[in-house]
C-alpha cells in the first residue's frame, strides 16, 4: 500500500470528524421557525454536507485501491475523532471508561490491519 494511501485512510476519519463538529455547530444556529430554505442555507450546514460529498468520493477511489475488509476499519476512527474533536472544540466531557473504549477501538483497527496484511 502506498504512503500516500495510508494518510488518506487516516484522513478519512478524521474528516468525518470535522464534518459531524460542522453538523453540531449547524444545529445550534437552526431555529424550527426558521423557513426550510433559511435552515438549508445555513453555512456550516452546507460545509458539512458538502465536506461529506467530497468524502463519498473519497471513499470511492479509497476503495477501489483497496479491499473493503482492509479499508473498511478505518472508518471506525470516526469514533475516535469525533468524541475528541467534540471534547477539544466544543468543550464535552469524555470520562476514564469512554477513553478505554477508544483504546479498545484503535487496538481493533490496528489488530484488523495486521489480519489483512497477513494473509
Amino acid at each position: 500500500m502506498t504512503r500516500l494511501l495510508w494518510i488518506v485512510l487516516i484522513l478519512y476519519p478524521i474528516a468525518v470528524g470535522a464534518g459531524q463538529i460542522l453538523f453540531k455547530l449547524a444545529s445550534q444556529r437552526l431555529r424550527p421557525d426558521q423557513p426550510i430554505w433559511v435552515q438549508a442555507m445555513e453555512p456550516m450546514l452546507v460545509g458539512a454536507v458538502t465536506l461529506y460529498g467530497a468524502l463519498a468520493v473519497v471513499w470511492i477511489l479509497i476503495v477501489r485501491e483497496l479491499p473493503l475488509s482492509a479499508a473498511y476499519p478505518f472508518v471506525a476512527l470516526s469514533f475516535v475523532f469525533t468524541p475528541l474533536f467534540a471534547w477539544l472544540l466544543l468543550g464535552e466531557k469524555l470520562n476514564p471508561a469512554y477513553m478505554i473504549g477508544i483504546a479498545f477501538i484503535c487496538a481493533g483497527v490496528i489488530i484488523t490491519q495486521r489480519a489483512v496484511h497477513a494473509i
